[in-house]
């Protein structure tokens, strides 16, 4: 009995060392993957102020920058536009860089849901801070030059 075992064993054993001796399969073939000009890239970032009810006062409005990390260009213009379908503020929004020389917004009180600014810094692989504050909520995202 244990010799009719053992060839089915012995044929099972050099199946799976002839089927290991097999040449592996070719690298993938490499690409580079070339960035587009400066030029190309959007010269201005938008920025949506999403306000929602503010959970620790109530009856107030908080706010949140989507993205919170933005990715803009060099001399980018910036646009935040603000969403307040949930949650309606007489409070104005207050924009301001933590460098002043990053950047600026103006002092518009977003009559029209849009407040502008432009952004000035220069070093990459930095970020930038900024503070969006609305009545006494603060929220602090930030931008960074791309690419």
């Amino acid at each position: 009995m244990r010799r009719a075992a053992a060839v089915p064993l012995g044929l099972v054993a050099l199946i799976a060392l002839l089927g290991g001796c097999r040449q592996p399969p070719p690298p993938p073939s490499t690409t580079t993957t070339t960035l587009p000009p400066a030029s190309d890239y959007p010269k201005t970032t938008h920025v949506t102020l999403f306000q929602f009810p503010d959970p620790l006062h109530k009856g107030e409005c908080g706010v949140a920058a989507l993205p919170y990390h933005a990715w803009v260009a060099e001399d980018a213009d910036l646009v935040w536009d603000l969403v307040d379908d949930y949650c309606k503020s007489s409070q104005k929004y207050e924009i301001t860089f933590q460098d002043p020389s990053a950047g600026d917004a103006d002092k518009n009180t977003l009559g029209d849901k849009k407040k502008k600014g432009k952004f000035k810094a220069k070093a990459k692989n930095v970020q930038y801070k900024y503070t969006v504050k609305l009545g006494s909520f603060v929220h602090d995202p930030e931008f960074e030059i791309w690419p």
